[in-house]
């Protein structure tokens, strides 16, 4: 701009000089002075602005000035960057000969057109550039294009000097890379000959070392502490952060954060409960690191303690069983939960636990007597211990049924009329029929009533359902339980007055059993059974052998 830096000074009867320590990617114009034995002289006018940037060819000139072509020609170069940075312009060795206005572009190696600028201010011959509008970023060990359009051709070449890559780092111009295109306008350079060279290169930016980041702040947790900080504000874009952890003056393992972006906080665990750390951080990229940040605030990490109490603890009752669900406990006493103990109680007793991992949510428990009512509570362990036990679930009754957890595999029958849908079945023992049960579609709306008959018809039992979800297994208790012969047949049923029921065709081509329960096959009598009322009542007509997944809750 208009401040002047430090000067170079040069001999007597020198005419050029060569200015280092200035910045890449920032433009200076020059002014020289004559001295003599009296003083110096007034500055020269400025010089034509110029941007220094890493090339791949600096200030080599070619063997061939002019390759005599008078054809409008793209001539390129296929280069790399070891390091990430951005290319700021296109620069060419020209003759005097080559004239018109020429047109610089950077391209993929795939023809991708990712920037472009014309030329302006040439001089005769000799090294020529300019620079884009917005600088291009380009990745480290990818292939790109520098091109230039010389509409009256006149380019300056060698040949074979680029027989093997040529080395400037962190630019390289690849092996074969001189590439051209015959054309009047601006074209992907493709074509390559004897391994030519045409003078063409890039300016270049290198990726400063990101600055420092803000100073961290942490939070102590259980044998563990979470820190976060804030992006640098300067330097090269960041690729990742190493944090370290401090006891007093003593750094401890430290931890990389990667990503695009990579993350602005991160938590360390196993640290030592009782003693006092301070974390540091400092930002990478391939250019470099930054220097560490400033220690973060001084924590002191707790002591891990057992685990809070499991909650939502629901059962659901199987044959002879339990299935039993429970939410984690929302407090894992900051040491991961190693394993889970469901206890079973009957009344107020308990019974033999079963204990599951500490992925588990979820438990099936066996060895209960059909008939009883159990609650069920739940208790998390961690490396500390166990915690207290959760709330008791609701009561349920282990039971026989003939379907248990199976599914239909026609969920919703697309039939909307009112329909009474069941089963016929005996028990090879005699016993109590405690409700009925049926799989229900989300589209089986409306009030469901349950019946028990005899095979006469006689209507022994009937409920209503209530509490329904909204798909799946169904169940309604009878006020007072049911007792039934062995070997008689009965039949179990319920009113869906929407319809929509759930059906299995074939699903009685043969008996159905579950330990003492039988569903007789279709061909040994009616079975699958349904009528089309609009109130409960004792259905026999059958079709297809269908099941309509109707069932019974028994206990011998």
């Amino acid at each position: 701009g208009g401040t002047a830096q430090a000067p170079t000074t040069t001999g007597a009867s020198d005419t050029s000089a060569t200015v280092g320590g200035l910045t890449d990617g920032s433009a200076y114009t020059f002014k020289v002075a004559a001295i003599n034995g009296v003083g110096t002289g007034p500055e020269s006018a400025a010089s034509t602005a110029v941007t220094p940037g890493d090339t791949i060819f600096d200030l080599a000139t070619p063997g061939t000035l002019d390759a005599g072509e008078t054809q409008s020609v793209n001539v390129g170069v296929k280069f790399r960057s070891d390091i990430a940075g951005e290319v700021t312009g296109i620069r060419f060795y020209k003759a005097a000969t080559n004239t018109g206005t020429h047109v610089g572009t950077l391209w993929t190696a795939g023809g991708e057109q990712l920037a472009q600028v014309t030329f302006a201010n040439e001089t005769a011959s000799g090294w020529q550039q300019a620079t884009f509008s917005t600088p291009v970023r380009i990745q480290p060990n990818t292939t790109y294009v520098a091109s230039y359009l010389a509409p009256a051709g006149h380019y300056s070449a060698n040949g074979p000097t680029l027989a093997s890559a040529f080395d400037n780092a962190p630019l390289h111009a690849e092996a074969n890379g001189g590439v051209y295109a015959y054309s009047t306008a601006t074209q992907f350079p493709t074509k390559t000959f004897q391994s030519a060279n045409y003078w063409v290169d890039v300016l270049f930016d290198p990726e400063a070392a990101p600055g420092i980041p803000g100073t961290p702040v942490a939070t102590a947790g259980f044998g563990s502490a979470t820190v976060n900080w804030t992006a640098p504000t300067g330097g090269g874009t960041t690729t990742s952060y190493v944090v370290t952890p401090y006891v007093g003056s003593t750094a401890q393992t430290p931890k990389t954060i990667t990503g695009t972006p990579p993350a602005t906080s991160t938590s360390f665990s196993g640290l030592t409960p009782g003693t006092a750390y301070t974390f540091t951080v400092k930002a990478l990229n391939a250019a470099g690191s930054s220097a560490e940040s400033a220690h973060s605030n001084a924590v002191t990490p707790e002591g891990a303690t057992a685990p809070g109490a499991p909650t939502g603890v629901a059962a659901t009752a199987r044959n002879s069983g339990a299935f039993v669900t429970w939410n984690a406990p929302a407090d894992d006493g900051g040491s991961a939960i190693t394993g889970y103990k469901v206890t079973p109680y009957l009344g107020s007793e308990a019974l033999a636990p079963t204990t599951v991992g500490g992925e588990a949510r979820s438990a099936t428990i066996g060895s209960l007597t059909n008939g009883s009512n159990y609650t069920f509570k739940v208790t998390a362990s961690n490396a500390v211990g166990a915690g207290p036990q959760s709330a008791a679930s609701g009561a349920v009754m282990p039971r026989l049924t003939l379907l248990e957890q199976g599914t239909p595999a026609t969920v919703d029958v697309n039939d909307n009329a009112s329909v009474v849908l069941g089963v016929k079945f005996s028990s090879s023992v005699a016993g109590r029929v405690w409700g009925i049960r049926f799989y229900k579609s989300a589209a089986n709306t409306g009030t469901h009533v349950v019946g028990l008959w005899n095979a006469a018809g006689t209507l022994l039992a009937q409920a209503t359902v209530a509490s329904e979800t909204t798909s799946g297994w169904q169940e309604a208790l009878f006020a007072t339980p049911v007792g039934i012969a062995a070997n008689s047949t009965y039949v179990a049923a319920y009113l869906a007055p929407k319809g929509h029921y759930s059906a299995t065709s074939q699903g009685f081509a043969s008996a159905i059993t579950n330990s003492t329960l039988t569903a007789p096959a279709n061909g040994t009598t009616t079975n699958g059974l349904y009528a089309y009322k609009s109130s409960l009542s004792f259905p026999t007509s059958s079709f297809n052998a269908t099941n309509y997944w109707v069932d019974v809750v028994f206990t011998p």
